[in-house]
């Protein structure tokens, strides 16, 4: 039987695919991020730009993003030691972002061609 910290995590996760998958699917196609109007060098700074300003600002972190000090010192002291840190380990929380993201755009692209938007993505 899972533990309730299983359940947590499980529902977290679903809670991120429902989001990523219904945040896709309600996006006007007239709003899509992308026109065919842009020039290529844009749309590969949109691309790339959030990879590499992350990417690059995780040599410089302390520690992850996810973990607080005192939050932790919170619930070990309640649950025992290490929890809020085993705890973190066991969710992945920058895998669901990065699940999260990928079938965002994938739906979200599935959507557009569907609904008719322009694909005028040559390259000059």
């Amino acid at each position: 039987m899972p533990s309730d910290s299983g359940f947590i995590i499980a529902a977290i996760w679903v809670l991120a695919i429902w989001t990523s998958i219904y945040g896709a699917m309600h996006l006007p196609a007239s709003e899509a991020p992308f026109s065919g109007d842009m020039p290529p060098l844009t749309i590969a700074t949109i691309i790339l730009l959030p990879v590499l300003v992350f990417g690059v600002a995780s040599f410089w972190m302390r520690h992850s993003p996810f973990y607080h000090p005192k939050l932790a010192q919170a619930i070990n002291a309640r649950l025992g030691s290490n929890a809020f840190e085993s705890f973190l380990v066991r969710l992945r929380p920058m895998l669901i972002f990065a699940f999260g993201a990928v079938l965002q755009s994938l739906v979200g692209l599935w959507h557009s061609y569907t609904a008719g938007a322009p694909s005028r993505f040559e390259m000059p």
